[in-house]
Formats: structure tokens, sequence, C-alpha cells
């Protein structure tokens, strides 16, 4: 294995280098590091976030807690065990100290993940704990708790070629005049066992070091790398056997509290002082984008016809 200092400090003393830039849900990101399936950034321009290996304080002034501390000014240290400890400030710096043990794939999946909800948070964007498609010329978000199969609902609808948007974390940019879903990576993580029922070769395993059942599949052209208006958000939910509607629509006060539960980061995102936007972005969404709870089959040998009866229902509704 490569020394951890040859993977996130590259060359930077060889003339003409340059760090790698990428595009992620819009932003253009500077790394020092390489971010393994990111699409990489094709403009110019001062980069709206950089991410570098540097020192991190032991403790937040004022702040509590400890995977988690926030202080007065909304910077957010949150530390992994077995990956490192991250900086996260003012929605444009992230700053890491690495654990020896690390290797770029881990700090790459945790800098994708939770640090990127905090940046989120920061900059006043829309993390929804989520998978996205797009059905239709327009983005439909699943999500729900691990485990409740976001990734797989995802990966059967891309079979049936609808294009992968985002997996497991989806933004929701609210600035203009409608809801726009911005796409993330061209990255799913997927289990074993939703990887067999669909056919689908495992990539590289997902934390190697923890021995989890999580592979990584890379979608290639099947991405849709720019935003797309969010027409629909659906909570999954196991199928029971007791006649309930595939999609029950869900409105008002109830659809409010169900977008906001599902906030990626919520807890650390209510320390930062965000708690009133995103009670006002989480009724936004509600009372604009429709939303349903979706019962799927607890049996992953109905994944196919469950996915081909979720894409016909929701063409059918956008041609209503």
């Amino acid at each position: 294995m490569r020394d951890l200092a040859d993977v996130v400090r590259p060359h930077t003393h060889i003339p003409g280098y340059r760090m790698p830039h990428y595009c992620f849900s819009g932003l253009h990101i500077s790394c020092e590091f390489v971010l393994p399936g990111v699409p990489a950034w094709e403009g110019g321009g001062a980069p709206d976030v950089t991410i570098a290996p540097g020192p991190v304080p032991d403790r937040l002034p004022g702040a509590h807690g400890n995977t988690f501390q926030v202080a007065g000014d909304a910077t957010v240290r949150v530390q992994f065990p077995r990956v490192g400890t991250f900086l996260v400030e003012d929605g444009r710096r992230v700053t890491f100290a690495a654990n020896p043990a690390a290797t770029n794939r881990d700090i790459a999946l945790f800098i994708q993940g939770s640090v990127f909800g905090l940046l989120c948070h920061q900059r006043g964007l829309f993390p929804l704990h989520a998978s996205a498609v797009e059905i239709g010329g327009r983005a439909v978000a699943f999500m729900g708790d691990s485990g409740a199969g976001k990734s797989t609902t995802a990966a059967a609808l891309l079979q049936l070629g609808h294009p992968l948007l985002s997996d497991d974390v989806s933004v929701i940019d609210l600035s203009g005049e409608s809801a726009m879903l911005l796409s993330t990576t061209p990255t799913q993580k997927l289990w074993s066992d939703s990887l067999r029922a669909l056919g689908v070769e495992a990539g590289a395993r997902v934390r190697p070091q923890l021995d989890m059942d999580k592979f990584e599949r890379h979608v290639g052209g099947a991405f849709g790398a720019a935003p797309r208006p969010i027409s629909a958000i659906c909570q999954l939910e196991t199928a029971l056997d007791d006649g309930s509607a595939m999609f029950e629509p869900v409105a008002g006060a109830r659809a409010v509290q169900m977008v906001r539960r599902n906030i990626y980061r919520l807890q650390a995102a209510q320390e930062m002082g965000k708690e009133g936007r995103l009670f006002l972005q989480s009724a936004t969404i509600a009372s604009t984008v429709p939303q349903f709870i979706l019962r799927r089959p607890t049996n992953l040998e109905h994944l196919r016809s469950f996915a081909t009866n979720v894409s016909d229902f929701l063409l059918s509704s956008w041609c209503k």
C-alpha cells in the first residue's frame, strides 16, 4: 500500500502541477487528493470549496460533544474513528488531519457524505438523506433511513434507463423559482444481496477494514450531471400484505415532517443554528414537490417489477 502522504499530499512541488478540481452538486471543489468517481471541473475560476490536509484543533471554543463540535460561528469539527478529523468552515474550507491507517478511499467516502452535508448546511443548500434518478427529464428522490432501499431502488430504475443523479445524499437548491436537484457523483454503494438481485458486478468494497458487505458501483455514462427540477419525493417503507397502495400521497404538516426528519445530518445543523431555515425549506419543499410513501417489496426477487411499476406510475403522473 502507498504511504498516505503520497495519496493526500500530491507532488505540489512539480512545476506546472495543478491540484485536482472537481464538480460536486454544481460546486467547484479544489482538493489536494483524488476523489474517486467525482466528475472533473471543466471550467475555470476560483473554487467554491477548498479541501486540504492541515492541523485541526482538539476543541473548538465554546463547543460541546465529541464526534461533532460546533462553534458559535457554525464552524464544525467532526471526528471519525480510523479515518481522521475534519474542520468545516464557512461552507468554503475543509481541513483534515488523517488517521495514519486511513486510505484515500476512506477519506473521500466521508468527504462526499458527512463533510459535504455540513458544507451544504453552511451554504444554505438542503441535503436530503436520499438517492435520486431522472425519470422523464425530472428528478425523483427516494429517501429513508439506512437500509431502507434508497440505493437499491435507484439501481433498479437505472436498469430501466433512468440516469442516476445522486446516491445517499441528494442536494436540493431552493434559491431559484423551482426546487432543483443538484447531481453528486456517478457512484453507488450497494449491499451484496442487491447486487446479486440486479445481476450487477461488485466494485471495490466499501471500508474493507470493517469487513462491510457493501460495494461500490460506478454507473459511467448513465449519470445525469446537470441540475434537474425535482418533481417527486418518495419515503421508502417495507410493503405489508394488507392491501395498502404502493404509492400513498402525503401532504400538509405530515409532508413537512416527512421531509424534515430526512434532512441529512439534521442534529449537527440544529447545533449550527439552522433550525429556522431548515423548517422554512422543509415547508417550501412539502408545498411545491409532490410527496409519497412508497411501499417496496421485502423480497428482492420482485425488484425489477417493482421498479417498472414505479417508473410507469411516475411517468403517467407527469403526463396528467
